[in-house]
C-alpha cells in the first residue's frame, strides 16, 4: 500500500508577529551600530601631589650626603664601641689599666715638683741660709769651718725634706691610689663600651635596610600603579578586540526563539482517517513573513 504525506507549517501567534518583527528590526539596528566605546574618562587614579612630594623628598632624603654620613659615623662609632672605646688614647687606656703615674715634664705632678723645689730654693736663699750666717756672725763663727757647714748642710736637708720630698711623697701616694683605684673601672669601661656596641650592632646594621625599606615602599607604590596602568591598558585591548564577538552574540540572543515550525506525517493513501489527516492539513498556514 502507497504512502502519502502531508506537510504542515504554523508561524507565531498572529497578534505576535509585528512584535517579533519590530525585535529583530531592533536587534539589527544594535547589530549595525556595534558595541558601545570603551569608558572615556580615566580609568587609573594617579598619585596625589601630597604623595609625589613625599616619594621625592624620600628619596632625595634617603639618597643623598646626610642620610650616607650618618651611615658611616654609625658604623665608626660601632667599631669604637665594639673595640672597647672609652675616649682615651691608647696611651692614656694602658696607664689607666697598668695603674701608672705620670710624674714626667708637664704632667701635674712635674708641675707640682718644679713648684715646690722654687720654693725650697727661695726659703733657702731668702730666709733660712741667711739666718744662719746672721746667727753665726752675731756669735763670732764667721769664717765658716765645719760646725758652720753642718748647720748649713742640715737647715738645707730639712727644707728639702719638709718643703719637698715629704709634699712629694704624700701627692705621690695620693695619686699612686687613685691611680689603683681607676683600673678595675677603667676595664669595666672598656667592658661596658664593648657591650654596648653588641647591643647597637643589630640596630647599627639594620638602619641602612630600614631605610632601603622605605625606598621599596616608593618603589612599591609606583610600580602598583604603572602595573594598574597596564592592567586599565589590557582591559580596553580585550574589550575592543572581543567587541565584535559580542556584538554577534547579542544579536543572535536578540533573534533567538521559538516562532514556529514545520511538520510532517505520512500515511497510506487510503487511509480510514481522512478527516485526522484533514484537521491536520487544516491548521492554520500562517506564515511570518
Amino acid at each position: 500500500m502507497s504512502q502519502q504525506t502531508a506537510t504542515s507549517q504554523q508561524g507565531p501567534w498572529l497578534p505576535q508577529q509585528d512584535h517579533i518583527k519590530y525585535g529583530w528590526g531592533a536587534a539589527k539596528n544594535l547589530f549595525d551600530v556595534g558595541m558601545p566605546g570603551y569608558y572615556p574618562g580615566a580609568t587609573v587614579a594617579g598619585f596625589d601631589p601630597s604623595q609625589i612630594k613625599a616619594q621625592q623628598d624620600s628619596m632625595s632624603y634617603l639618597g643623598g650626603p646626610g642620610v650616607q654620613g650618618m651611615m658611616s659615623g654609625a658604623q665608626d662609632a660601632l667599631g669604637r664601641s665594639l673595640g672597647g672605646y672609652t675616649g682615651f688614647n691608647p696611651q692614656q687606656q694602658s696607664d689607666l689599666l697598668a695603674g701608672n703615674v705620670n710624674t714626667g715634664a708637664g704632667s701635674p705632678f712635674g708641675q707640682m715638683t718644679e713648684a715646690l723645689t722654687q720654693g725650697v730654693q727661695k726659703n733657702l736663699g731668702e730666709n733660712i741660709l741667711p739666718g744662719i750666717r746672721s746667727g753665726m756672725m752675731q756669735s763670732g763663727q764667721m769664717g765658716g769651718g765645719t760646725r758652720g757647714d753642718l748647720v748649713q748642710n742640715r737647715a738645707i736637708s730639712d727644707a728639702v725634706t719638709q718643703g719637698l720630698s715629704m709634699p712629694l711623697a704624700q701627692m705621690y701616694g695620693q695619686a699612686y691610689n687613685q691611680a689603683q683605684g681607676m683600673r678595675m673601672p677603667a676595664a669595666q669601661q672598656m667592658i661596658g663600651q664593648q657591650q654596648f656596641g653588641q647591643r647597637q650592632a643589630g640596630q647599627t646594621m639594620a638602619q641602612p635596610l630600614q631605610m632601603f625599606g622605605a625606598m621599596n615602599a616608593v618603589g612599591g607604590a609606583r610600580r602598583n600603579m604603572t602595573q594598574a596602568q597596564i592592567d586599565a591598558d589590557r582591559a580596553r585591548y580585550e574589550y575592543e578586540s572581543m567587541s565584535p564577538y559580542q556584538n554577534l552574540d547579542r544579536y543572535q540572543g536578540a533573534t533567538s526563539g521559538s516562532w514556529g515550525g514545520q511538520g510532517s506525517a505520512s500515511y497510506p493513501k487510503q487511509s480510514k482517517w481522512p478527516s485526522i489527516i484533514g484537521g491536520i492539513m487544516g491548521i492554520g498556514m500562517n506564515k511570518l513573513f
